[in-house]
């Protein structure tokens, strides 16, 4: 399992940067990034990043041939990003919604007492969703790469949902 360092209060984990493959281009921050079945998911920032300057982007696909980018470099984060922070006993978490017509992508990273023996366990993955059901959840192959969190939300400017309820892991994550 992935060693885990606990960066605030509200136990949300961060993946230790040992960097998996991602699709970001060089100079870019790797926020996210995975291997999800036969592709990557991976979200990209500009160096420049704050609340009123930079990009953020999802790309899904592999390096060099990419199935998916949202949204352009021009579009406004506010409108297409959601974002929540997770917790759980023994753990916590954090996701990143991208909202794409009546697609959303939500990218997350989580870590709780969900261990067929009662131990700490991880998940991280992809869930997607199309007119708010649920089409696909892809599980991340290895250790991910991830940013994801509380101080990575208020350096983009994304707003952090109030609602408990807004992303919920899907049954398809955790050991049966």
């Amino acid at each position: 399992m992935a060693a885990m360092v606990f960066a605030t209060a509200c136990c949300v984990p961060v993946w230790a940067a040992q960097p998996a493959v991602s699709l970001c281009n060089e100079g870019e921050s790797v926020v996210f990034s995975c291997e999800v079945g036969k592709a990557y998911a991976s979200v990209c920032a500009s160096q420049d990043l704050s609340p009123t300057q930079g990009y953020i982007q999802y790309r899904h696909g592999q390096p060099g041939h990419l199935d998916m980018e949202y949204p352009s470099v021009s579009s406004s984060r506010m409108a297409v990003f959601k974002a929540g922070s997770l917790i759980f006993s023994g753990g916590g978490g954090a996701w990143l919604r991208i909202v794409r017509n009546s697609f959303s992508y939500t990218i997350f990273t989580a870590s709780g007492k969900w261990a067929k023996n009662g131990g700490i366990a991880d998940a991280a993955g992809v869930v997607v969703k199309k007119n708010n059901r649920d089409i696909a959840s892809k599980s991340c192959s290895g250790r991910p790469t991830s940013q994801l969190g509380s101080e990575f939300f208020r350096k983009a400017g994304i707003q952090e949902s109030s609602d408990p309820d807004a992303f919920e892991i899907p049954d398809a994550f955790f050991p049966e």
